[in-house]
């Protein structure tokens, strides 16, 4: 770990102003939508999936780095966990991967499913609060899946 501190004072990159640092950050870990998917799906090209998350080169880069773009890479990016449609668990165990320290910065993390008020009640459990609200007729149609929409409860005190 030595080694990776001695790496963040010799990057050229720490002698660019923070703002142009999260700049570029966000260009590279914001993605052109703002939004992953994950997905266990066969043949899925998604960037996670439920059983292997990716190792984001920059994210491990060094300390430094890495303390600098996890607020980036939770707080701007859209988390859609598409498996929730079938195994509502998977929400669950997705923001339970993330590191509780980490939670804090997940702005938008949204789930499909058939059962909104156990969705509702599992990631209040976990120490999220709903975004969405839905319509009352829409959210009792057990029929159409609904797209919830959750933040962790102390995402707005962080910016």
């Amino acid at each position: 770990m030595e080694h990776s501190n001695s790496n963040s004072n010799m990057s050229i990159l720490f002698h660019l102003p923070g703002e142009l640092r999260n700049e570029i950050y966000s260009l590279v870990l914001a993605g052109k939508d703002n939004r992953i998917i994950i997905s266990s799906l066969p043949g899925s090209d998604h960037m996670y999936n439920r059983n292997q998350r990716p190792r984001l080169s920059l994210l491990q880069s060094c300390k430094s780095i890495r303390a600098e773009t996890l607020p980036i890479y939770y707080g701007w990016n859209r988390f859609q966990i598409l498996d929730a449609i079938k195994d509502l668990e998977a929400a669950f165990e997705f923001v339970e991967s993330v590191e509780p320290g980490h939670r804090v910065f997940l702005r938008q993390v949204e789930v499909p499913t058939f059962d909104a008020p156990r969705a509702v009640e599992g990631m209040q459990k976990r120490g999220f609060e709903l975004v969405t609200q839905l319509p009352k007729e829409i959210r009792d149609n057990f029929f159409t899946p609904k797209w919830l929409t959750f933040r962790h409860v102390d995402a707005e005190a962080v910016k």
